[in-house]
């Protein structure tokens, strides 16, 4: 049998394996990109360790402490809560140190594909984002929009959860615990039944080069 071309692969291959399943071509070619060998299998080996079936939030379009904080109170799961020691930076484990700022990024990044692949093999996910109208940045562009959705949603050779909860906790007050279905199907109505369209304004964050823009209906 011919040996494959990418060792890499073959690793990811042989340390999911032990799950069960395996990433897609599409997903293990994504993790080439942001992460060496042996930091892929540090990553999947802490998953397998710390990850509670479909207890995972995702974020878009709001701070990241304001995500962990929500996350938090409700003992779920973000990337950073399931990364742990690898992102401690008292730990030994964690790879922060000999990082630039952008082999850092690019570290977050590639964890997090391999953070949405692992959320795709349950049932369901929550995302925050930003109210109704505008849930998500304009652009199209953000990392969750371009990257981890379609892996959640199986578009990357691999299986979809069966449902995407979206929850906006930025509205405060009882909106922060008021959850409905996003995928596959749309009930934003229920949202917007009981609290409207907020009229309020969004500074969306540039992305790839965008200048800042805003929304004037919806804000962060």
């Amino acid at each position: 049998m011919a040996k494959s071309r990418h060792p890499k692969a073959n690793s990811q291959q042989s340390q999911a394996s032990s799950l069960g399943f395996e990433p897609s071509p599409a997903i293990r070619a994504l993790v080439r990109l942001w992460l060496t060998d042996q930091e892929a299998k540090d990553i999947y080996q802490q998953f397998q360790k710390s990850f509670i079936r479909n207890c995972q939030v995702l974020w878009s379009g709001m701070h990241r402490a304001q995500a962990q904080g929500w996350a938090d109170k409700r003992n779920l799961q973000t990337l950073t809560t399931a990364l742990g020691p690898l992102l401690d930076p008292s730990s030994p484990d964690c790879p922060h140190h000999p990082k630039s700022p952008s082999g850092w990024i690019r570290y977050i990044h590639g964890a997090s594909v391999i953070f949405a692949w692992y959320i795709s093999q349950g049932d369901t996910v929550t995302v925050l984002s930003q109210p109704p109208p505008q849930r998500f940045h304009p652009s199209g562009k953000t990392y969750y929009q371009t990257v981890e959705e379609p892996i959640i949603q199986g578009k990357m050779g691999n299986k979809p959860v069966k449902k995407i909860i979206v929850v906006h906790p930025s509205v405060g007050g009882k909106a922060e615990d008021f959850k409905y279905e996003m995928w596959p199907q749309d009930e934003v109505y229920v949202w917007t039944k009981a609290f409207g369209i907020r009229k309020i304004v969004i500074h969306w964050r540039p992305v790839q080069g965008e200048k800042s823009t805003k929304s004037p209906k919806s804000q962060r």
